[in-house]
């Protein structure tokens, strides 16, 4: 009966025991479910903890770039290359004193900018495909650090990025950039302003017609005509003028298949002479206006703002002649006949005015 109660007993303990370890492994089990549902809402929230840090290093570091390659934002409609041609323009113009040590850097230390732009778009969106923003920034960061950089064509790689960049949602408005901006950019006409320009010349004009003062004054005066000489303009840079100014000639100086000449000397603010033909063979005329002043061989000839002189040959009378014209008035001719012991072979060496 002692046996009895006493197995009784045992089996009482050993059922206690199991019952106890089935409760350990429910509450191992509940434990285990707690903690991956703990461990999963904690990655959950790293996780986005990262790629909102990623997201504000993105937009940092796009704001950044684009301010340092560009400067100023882009107006609507101008491509992002144009904009760094004509800061290049000016980097390649200022001497390393004159811009300062961070503007010299340009556009070199803008690298650092298209790294964190990448490594940024990398820990959102992961390895970098072929033509996403990320693998244009990483391409950019190469190209910006090589030497030459100042004076490198990026124009495909950077209108292929900004183009990428404006489908991947980026501006620069969402970030704050940092760092120094680029030297201002250099005002220049571009191809594509051309285009809407009134041109001077319907056709390319003959560098071998370009024509300047015989006699140089402080005025620099320039004729220029096209290849098949049917077009003439005439340009002018005065020595405190920013800007040439260029216009074609009037419409009462006919073409010259001669050529024309800036053979005259004048006062420093008044138009040249214009010779057409041969030395004038084919006309004298005043460059502003148009007025007719003679047609003969000339040997030179004088201009103010109201007169204007030529001295001319004829050969066949071995005469010279002074042609005078004032504002309005008829020109008036006075002619010399030269002592024949006078030897005059070359009329242009020889006779001046």
């Amino acid at each position: 009966m002692s046996w009895f109660n006493k197995f009784e007993e045992g089996s009482r303990t050993i059922l206690l025991v199991a019952q106890s370890s089935a409760a350990m492994r429910r509450r191992f089990a509940m434990g285990a479910v707690g903690l991956v549902a703990v461990l999963g809402v904690g990655g959950y929230f790293l996780h986005k903890h990262s790629v909102e840090q990623s997201q504000t290093q993105v937009a940092q570091a796009w704001a950044s770039l684009d301010q340092c390659l560009l400067g100023a934002p882009l107006a609507q409609g101008e491509k992002p290359s144009v904009r760094f041609r004509a800061v290049q323009l000016a980097a390649l113009s200022v001497s390393v004193t004159e811009a300062g040590t961070e503007k010299a850097q340009w556009p070199v230390r803008c690298a650092a900018h298209a790294h964190a732009l990448r490594d940024g778009l990398v820990g959102t969106t992961g390895t970098p495909t072929d033509k996403s923003l990320a693998s244009w920034a990483d391409k950019l960061a190469g190209a910006l650090s090589a030497t030459g950089a100042v004076s490198a064509d990026l124009s495909e790689m950077l209108d292929a990025a900004w183009e990428q960049a404006s489908k991947e949602g980026m501006a620069r408005d969402k970030g704050q950039p940092s760092g120094p901006e680029p030297p201002l950019p250099a005002k220049v006409m571009t191809l594509d302003e051309l285009k809407s320009a009134k041109p001077l010349m319907k056709k390319a004009p003959a560098l071998d017609s370009v024509q300047t003062d015989l006699h140089p004054g402080p005025v620099l005066n320039l004729v220029i005509e096209d290849a098949k000489k049917e077009e003439t303009l005439w340009c002018s840079l005065a020595p405190d003028a920013k800007v040439i100014r260029c216009e074609p000639l009037p419409s009462t100086i006919p073409a010259s298949q001669l050529g024309m000449r800036l053979l005259g000397t004048g006062e420093d603010d008044a138009a040249p002479l214009l010779f057409a033909g041969s030395r004038g063979s084919e006309g004298v005329y005043r460059i502003v206006g148009g007025d007719k002043i003679t047609a003969t061989t000339a040997l030179g000839g004088y201009a103010t703002k109201d007169t204007a002189a030529v001295l001319g040959w004829d050969e066949g009378g071995k005469r010279i002649s002074l042609t005078r014209k004032t504002g309005a008035e008829e020109a008036k001719s006075v002619q010399v006949k030269l002592d024949e012991k006078l030897k005059v072979v070359q009329p242009v060496r020889d006779v001046h005015v």
